[in-house]
């Protein structure tokens, strides 16, 4: 069954549609919560800023008018990684002056106009190996292959089923979510305000909804057995989403899968037989990346089913409770009973981490993160402690960061908006004493061939250079300008610098949405402190603050990836 809630949400109804949507997304968000409104809040905000910073830095007067920060030119970017010359000479040759000349680096940068302090005391890191390459790569499909092999490892007793099937209690709760929809449709109706012109369609929908809800609470089970399950079990095989519209106009989900460019997919769920829930989704989707993702709950069912490739919510996975509770505006956070808890170490869950990668034979991917955190699953009101490990690619010995190559690409097409994302290559495995209870591989990369074999980088004299000219025009995207009219007083933002890595990235080639060049890359990395003249509020750590191409001196804008 799909039900619809709205996402057409107005300013005026923000207050008490957060409140519905949220309360839905917590009890039933796997099966039949399709809302879009959360991406569109970050898609407005991202649109607002780029906007102001705009305007900002084109009226900065200390933003130099230099080749770093020109428009990008990638043929030129490889003709420099072929030859060497005053500035620039073969990796293996940086890479040894670099660490002979710098195990740290320390400086101070301030910018009283923008408020902005950069605090740099940076451990200086470079790979041990003899050269570094200019790598095409593309997005890689995983497929009915790799669907198979990994339930075979993970489920190889469960079956799955396309759709949820709904307990008596799951039908409680979702006429209780719907009733309160009804409600505060039927009162801004009254009421009048903004934004009323759709009103009555609203409460039809919502009605009619309410009532296919009390219609199958009528025939629910008390639990779902695997006898119940049985009729409804799907074959583990990917489908062709307009294959599957085309059978059923109008099915709500592939309508929306569709909307948003997904080809193929499959989404399964055991719909939590023998109390145990288990959840996957896989699909291709060249417009927004593809993605596989598993959840396994001892609670209730946890959605997987996304066509947006940031899976990563800011809130679901947090080192504190208290980052979460700021993060989702609650005041408290309950733990969820059922589940597990992550009282092995660290290793322990590295280990079983690892045992399924090599299972699954994800070769070229090393552990770059593990710790233990609060997740709140979604689908689920609470969280539950777990390890959570995350993996970056590995090439010829070097880490790949992807986070510089996200790309995103939008606008409007015979009236219609559209919006193209490929965000970063990242596996994540969630770990804890039931063992793995969550994995994740998002926009998987396919190396195409070696562009440049041995390519020349800049000395990380000049690299430094370069970061101590552009951090502050950098930074200073994220701060107003002070005029005449600021007061005085006001706190400045801190970026403390604390990493300087030389890895790879991903650089988007900006003619071509399906490929880009993985090339190596100076990452600034640190914690920042927003101060008071700041667009930001929170505080950020292990964040890169800049990234600059350690071929040609350029400054990569991670929002845009090149």
């Amino acid at each position: 069954m799909q039900i619809e809630f709205t996402d057409n949400i107005s300013d005026t109804d923000t207050w008490v549609m957060k409140k519905i949507f949220y309360t839905a997304k917590a009890n039933f968000g796997g099966c039949f919560l399709r809302g879009r409104a959360k991406h569109m809040g970050k898609r407005i905000n991202k649109v607002l800023v780029a906007i102001i910073v705009t305007a900002i830095l084109a009226g900065c007067q200390k933003n130099p008018d230099t080749p770093i920060v020109q428009n990008k030119d990638l043929e030129n970017m490889i003709s420099k990684a072929e030859e060497t010359g005053e500035d620039s000479s073969k990796a293996d040759v940086i890479i040894q002056d670099t660490t002979q000349k710098y195990e740290n680096y320390i400086t101070t940068i301030t910018d009283d106009s923008f408020k902005i302090n950069v605090n740099v005391n940076a451990r200086v890191e470079v790979p041990d190996v003899d050269k570094l390459s200019v790598v095409r790569v593309r997005q890689k499909t995983l497929g009915d292959d790799f669907l198979s092999r990994f339930l075979n490892i993970c489920e190889p007793d469960t079956k799955f089923a396309a759709d949820t099937i709904y307990t008596k209690a799951d039908y409680e709760r979702l006429i209780s979510v719907k009733k309160e929809e009804v409600d505060y449709l039927e009162d801004k109706k009254q009421n009048g305000g903004a934004e009323t012109d759709d009103i009555d369609s609203r409460i039809e929908q919502a009605n009619a909804d309410l009532n296919s809800l009390k219609e199958g609470y009528e025939t629910a089970p008390e639990t779902i057995t695997a006898e119940i399950l049985e009729p409804h079990v799907v074959e583990l095989k990917m489908v062709d989403v307009s294959e599957e519209l085309e059978n059923n106009p109008d099915d709500k989900f592939y309508t929306w899968e569709n909307d948003l460019g997904t080809t193929k997919l499959f989404r399964g769920t055991n719909s939590g037989v023998g109390g145990r829930y288990v959840t996957v989704y896989i699909q291709e989707n060249e417009e927004r990346g593809n993605l596989f993702r598993y959840m396994v709950s001892n609670t209730g069912e946890i959605r997987v089913n996304s066509v947006i490739g940031d899976v990563y919510d800011d809130y679901s996975v947090t080192e504190s409770l208290a980052e979460m509770k700021q993060y989702l505006g609650l005041d408290e956070i309950k733990e969820l009973p059922r589940e597990a808890g992550a009282n092995i170490s660290v290793d322990e869950a590295k280990n079983m981490a690892q045992e399924l990668m090599d299972k699954m034979e994800i070769a070229d991917f090393s552990c770059d993160s593990a710790k233990l955190c609060y997740n709140r699953p979604e689908g689920l009101d609470g969280y539950r402690m777990v390890y959570v490990l995350e993996y970056n690619r590995q090439f010829d010995g070097v880490m790949v960061d992807n986070s510089g190559g996200y790309m995103e690409s939008d606008g409007w097409t015979g009236g219609e908006y559209n919006l193209k994302t490929w965000s970063e290559e990242k596996i994540r495995v969630y770990v804890n004493d039931d063992g793995v209870v969550g994995f994740e591989y998002e926009s998987p990369l396919e190396l195409t061939d070696t562009v440049v074999e041995d390519s020349s980088i800049k000395s990380f004299d000049e690299i430094k250079g370069i970061f101590e000219k552009m951090i502050t025009v950098s930074c200073a995207q994220n701060n107003n300008p002070i005029d005449g009219n600021s007061p005085k007083d006001g706190t400045y933002t801190n970026y403390n610098i604390n990493r300087v890595v030389l890895r790879y990235t991903r650089v988007s080639e900006q003619d071509s949405f399906s490929t880009g060049l993985m090339v190596p890359v100076w990452d600034f990395i640190g914690d920042v402190e927003y101060g008071d003249y700041s667009y930001k509020v929170d505080p950020e750590k292990d964040k890169v603050v800049l990234t600059i191409n350690a071929i040609d001196g350029t400054i990569i804008d991670r929002t845009v990836g090149y």
